[in-house]
């Protein structure tokens, strides 16, 4: 069964459901109310699935050509109910459903994110070869692959990973391993980090991470200057925390675009964590961190808080989370909504040297904090800074009604002398 229907974000989501082979394919096409051509492509499995007649390929491809002139950006392959975990499907079945597609759905020539979702493929090595191939011809470009919960034949799936980084490595933009694939597995770190282009990054569920895979990451994180996010998942923990959380630290400190950066562990690393915050308190473009690691101990330790806190006082960090943190430093959270609400644009070097319509930004920003007691303790920290706010008769309005004339004025006197010197 085919069907379309409008997605939240104003794309068009169009799922093949993959039944039994004693099901016959019925196509249902519902056109989508959205004025979006962008669309999602879904193939979702059911357990018993053993392939489509010919008879129902073509009619896929009919049907799939029918509701052109959606563009595909995304296709995922995922497991027919939420709640199966795993499904195999033999690899040739794949290949069948990517041969059905019609060229016409990715011909706009835009890019495609591929997905992969609880499924365990299973095939001899030249049949991944030719899975490949066939995904090749269909799908021109790929900027985005995601793998979750894979299966058990990891060895030639990886290298499946791998043919496909090397062979788009210049568009891909996104990638995300959490499954058993072990980014230990030095190929597949150094396919990675060949994308130049690479803004997002989250590697999970690896079986270990030591301070040679680490050190590899730092040494190669200033061959993806676009990186803005990554995130690292271990489930058994580091084999050198402390050292591997020094030199995670250098690789970060050298992305000048990166934004945010997650840790997620099933077992507690004390040591990766404080010495990798203690690396970065000074990053200049990092706003968010996030740390989902049990290490409850550790965070009450005076020095562990005291670099959470230092991190928080240079202005960019907006945003600290950590799951184990049974008592948030108040201190330290206070420094964070300061940070939100724009901090930096008002201080530089411990000087305040920001306009009106600066400070008026500033202070209108402080109503989107959450707390009522973060909200006033905000507007007392930022009228203490500048209590000339509200010295003038009107206050900070009228501070910026005169600001704001002077500017129309000097605008209105540039556009006269321009307009003289072209004559």
């Amino acid at each position: 069964m085919i069907s379309a229907s409008s997605s939240k974000a104003n794309m068009t989501e169009i799922n093949v459901k993959c039944s039994g082979a004693d099901q016959v394919l019925r196509p249902n096409i519902t056109r989508s109310a959205s004025s979006s051509s962008n669309a999602n492509l879904r193939f979702s499995f059911a357990p018993n699935f053993m392939g489509l007649s010919s008879e129902n390929l073509l009619s896929m491809t009919d049907s799939l050509n029918s509701i052109a002139p959606y563009n595909i950006k995304q296709i995922t392959f995922c497991p027919y109910r939420e709640n199966l975990s795993l499904v195999d499907v033999p690899i040739e079945r794949v290949s069948e459903l990517i041969q059905a597609l019609p060229d016409e759905l990715c011909a706009l020539g835009s890019a495609v994110t591929l997905k992969v979702e609880g499924m365990d493929i299973i095939g001899s090595d030249w049949e991944w070869s030719s899975l490949f191939s066939d995904i090749d011809e269909k799908i021109p470009t790929i900027e985005g692959l995601t793998v979750s919960n894979w299966g058990r034949s990891v060895v030639p799936f990886e290298r499946f990973v791998q043919d496909l980084l090397t062979e788009h490595v210049d568009s891909m933009k996104r990638v995300e391993l959490v499954s058993r694939i072990s980014i230990s597995h030095r190929p597949t770190l150094e396919n990675i980090f060949d994308c130049s282009n690479l803004t997002h990054l989250i590697l999970g569920g690896c079986p270990y991470l030591d301070g040679d895979d680490i050190e590899f990451m730092s040494l190669n994180l200033n061959r993806t200057p676009h990186l803005e996010s990554i995130e690292i998942g271990v489930k058994g923990g580091l084999i050198h925390p402390r050292h591997s959380g020094r030199q995670l630290a250098v690789g970060l400190n050298i992305c000048q675009n990166l934004k945010r950066f997650k840790y997620f562990a099933l077992f507690a690393a004390e040591g990766f964590i404080f010495c990798l915050m203690d690396g970065i308190k000074n990053h200049t473009t990092l706003i968010e961190v996030e740390f989902d690691s049990p290490f409850h101990s550790c965070y009450d330790e005076p020095q562990v808080r005291r670099v959470f806190r230092e991190a928080s006082e240079n202005y960019v960090l907006e945003s600290c989370i950590i799951h184990a943190d049974r008592e948030p430093d108040p201190v330290r959270e206070f420094n964070l909504d300061l940070n939100k609400v724009g901090r930096k644009t008002l201080i530089g070097r411990g000087v305040i040297e920001a306009s009106a319509w600066q400070w008026a930004e500033v202070m209108g920003n402080i109503r989107t904090l959450p707390n009522p007691l973060a909200r006033t303790s905000a507007m007392f920290y930022f009228l203490s800074l500048n209590p000339g706010l509200c010295n003038t008769p009107h206050g900070m309005v009228g501070d910026i009604q005169r600001t704001r004339k002077r500017e129309l004025v000097n605008s209105k006197k540039k556009r006269k002398s321009t307009r003289k010197r072209r004559r």
